[in-house]
């Protein structure tokens, strides 16, 4: 199952704002990816300690660079970043969390700029 079921959270509620998120997200469409993000954020105000929800908050701005939605890639690569950061903060044995830094680093090299 994908990690949106990790045990991050016992907060139900949280769970199912990610829950939604993450099947939206899935569609790789720029307004279900908004729409995911925001889902996201929903479950990090209910639970800020939701790891889950920080990295794929992280991911949909990836999304955004990887895809051609954002007027900023790199803003959007240096918001995906921030976010896998804290993510890791929160729990650091989630392979989501390495994936999507692994990924913002790639996408920074392959673009000539340097991240971290």
């Amino acid at each position: 199952m994908p990690t949106v079921w990790h045990e991050a959270t016992d907060n139900f509620e949280a769970w199912g704002h990610a829950a939604r998120g993450y099947s939206l997200f899935q569609h790789n469409e720029k307004e279900d990816n908004e729409k995911a993000r925001e889902l996201f954020k929903s479950a990090i105000k209910i639970d800020p300690g939701y790891s889950t929800a920080w990295t794929y908050l992280a991911w949909t701005h990836w999304h955004d660079a990887w895809l051609g939605w954002s007027e900023s890639p790199d803003e959007s690569i240096s918001q995906a970043i921030e976010l896998a950061k804290k993510a890791q903060t929160l729990d650091d044995t989630q392979a989501e969390v390495h994936s999507v830094a692994y990924h913002c680093l790639c996408q920074g090299l392959f673009e000539g700029r340097e991240k971290g």
